[in-house]
């Protein structure tokens, strides 16, 4: 995103202004800053960001503790969580759709039994793809299963004769009949993983705090917005230039439903800045004006799939400000799931649309001062978003533990040449390092371990991260979330268990403590200590 120019202009400010503190100031006051910020940078003075700010910061655009996470960071943050291991299956279940609405599901004639065969193994492989999600990232399901469904749909609608069908409700009956059986193998096909799952968020609710400022929603979506609108106005003037005038009075019969309808959503938008979702002057006009295109006779099946999944992304978006899931810290997951779902889809349409608008930008542009202007913006655009992977590649690899420590794909080595402290002691992980390597060529099987439990981000649970072995308790706030079904006691009592038995001179106790989780090998390190 736009988040690290964002990061050089908000910087170069904070050096001049007093206390570096911008927050609560004008525009006016921040612009005078800004300068005066210049010549202190120019004189030696740097910004004010520690290294990892670098790669961290634009993946937090919306300044109320929103994840506004892009596949870029995902990967060079190197998390291994839901949404990173779904993201590539994302992609394939997208491509599934676009192949059957792009013509790879040909639902016309003859349909013998290898046409048949063909499209029940489709339906089997869409099915096991898009069912993989649930297991893998929950949250991703609902939508690529509804991208696909409706990929099914229109592929039966568009087709020129479904099983002789001519009736356009016995085609939508076919491609729902084709959707529902889409949808049944991807629950059936995990269908064990269903039968053991207990879900423990499963409700939303209005969402009644901050929304999205305009100046984050841009900083976060500005390249592939830029990207839609001009391709969106491209596809209009081409529409128009091919289009008679009088062609609209076909559209007179319909002029009083025009009328209320662009009334009812001229007040939908009212009423969502109303209540402050400024979002609202962007997403709901491009999302109109792409249903509007997406009418358009004979427009190419690409470019009808590409304004879709920009509409679904656009959809997303505006979710995201009215909705949040129940038991969400505010909205931060919410935001973060559906975001990257939006970033995908509109990355993906923004894409194709910079293909098909290229040649006739410079076709039609010619050396005019609207394609001038646009090149050059495009151009400041991409070139910011580039500074990302530039600035925050090279930050990562600075961000070390150990500055001294070697460059190796074992992630491990780091520990020789590291130390930390907790509660005010030293230590030398260089200890850890070596009992994690001495279970590692020693211990076979899965036996329980037991080691110090500690908050979140710290040094904890560093010996089953490191082994894989099986502990009494992992994190506690991400084992909770994860049992929320069950409320917070089961995993709060094995952390206060943990701390009682390294505290406890009670054989007793502690003999009942291993015999209760099985404990088979018991850490005390400096960190216990």
């Amino acid at each position: 995103n736009q988040g690290t120019l964002k990061m050089v202009v908000d910087g170069i400010t904070r050096l001049g202004a007093p206390g570096g503190v911008i927050d609560p100031a004008s525009l006016f006051e921040k612009i005078a800053w800004f300068f005066k910020g210049i010549g202190q940078y120019f004189s030696g003075m740097g910004l004010p960001y520690s290294t990892g700010d670098w790669y961290w910061i634009p993946s937090r655009a919306i300044p109320f503790g929103e994840i506004t996470e892009f596949p870029f960071f995902t990967f060079l943050y190197a998390d291994l969580h839901a949404h990173m291991v779904a993201l590539p299956v994302t992609g394939v279940a997208l491509l599934w759709a676009l192949s059957v609405y792009l013509g790879g599901y040909d639902f016309g004639r003859p349909f013998g039994w290898k046409k048949l065969a063909l499209a029940a193994v489709g339906l089997l492989y869409g099915g096991v793809v898009i069912g993989s999600l649930r297991p893998l990232n929950t949250w991703d399901l609902p939508t690529y299963l509804g991208i696909a469904a409706a990929a099914l749909i229109f592929a039966a609608l568009r087709s020129a004769d479904l099983f002789r069908l001519r009736d356009w409700r016995a085609r939508l009956a076919v491609g729902l009949a084709a959707a529902g059986v889409l949808g049944l193998v991807s629950f059936a096909a995990y269908e064990p993983y269903s039968r053991w799952y207990a879900q423990g968020y499963n409700a939303f609710d209005l969402w009644k705090g901050p929304y999205t400022p305009l100046n984050s929603f841009l900083t976060h979506w500005g390249l592939f917005l830029f990207i839609l609108v001009t391709w969106l106005v491209v596809e209009s003037v081409e529409w128009m230039s091919a289009t008679p005038a009088s062609s609209l009075r076909r559209l007179q019969p319909y002029k009083s439903a025009i009328i209320a309808a662009g009334a009812a959503l001229a007040l939908v938008v009212l009423v969502l800045l109303a209540v402050g979702v400024n979002i609202a002057w962007i997403v709901v006009p491009v999302g109109v004006w792409i249903v509007i295109l997406l009418l358009r006779p004979g427009l190419e099946p690409g470019k009808r799939a590409a304004l879709f999944m920009a509409g679904c992304a656009l959809f997303l978006m505006l979710m995201v400000e009215l909705v949040t899931l129940r038991g969400d810290i505010g909205r931060m997951n919410t935001v973060f799931k559906f975001y990257l779902q939006a970033w995908v889809l509109l990355g993906a349409a923004a894409a194709a649309g910079l293909v098909w608008m290229w040649p006739k930008v410079r076709q039609q542009g010619g050396r005019g001062i609207g394609r001038g202007i646009w090149m050059v913006v495009i151009a400041l655009l991409a070139f910011n978003a580039v500074l990302y992977p530039l600035k925050a590649g090279a930050s990562k690899i600075q961000d070390r533990m150990a500055p001294d420590a070697p460059r190796t794909l074992d992630g491990m080595d780091y520990m020789l040449y590291s130390g930390y402290s907790e509660n005010g002691l030293d230590m030398k992980l260089e200890q850890d390092y070596r009992a994690i390597r001495w279970m590692q060529d020693t211990i076979q099987g899965s036996p329980v371990i037991l080691e110090a439990n500690i908050p979140e981000y710290r040094w904890g649970s560093r010996y089953t991260i490191n082994t894989g072995l099986p502990g009494v308790v992992g994190w506690n706030w991400h084992q909770r979330q994860q049992r929320s079904i069950f409320g917070s006691d089961p995993v709060s009592l094995r952390v206060e268990e943990i701390t009682r038995f390294y505290n406890s001179g009670d054989r007793a106790e502690v003999e009942a403590f291993i015999q209760k989780y099985d404990v088979r090998y018991i850490v005390v390190g400096q960190l216990e200590k």
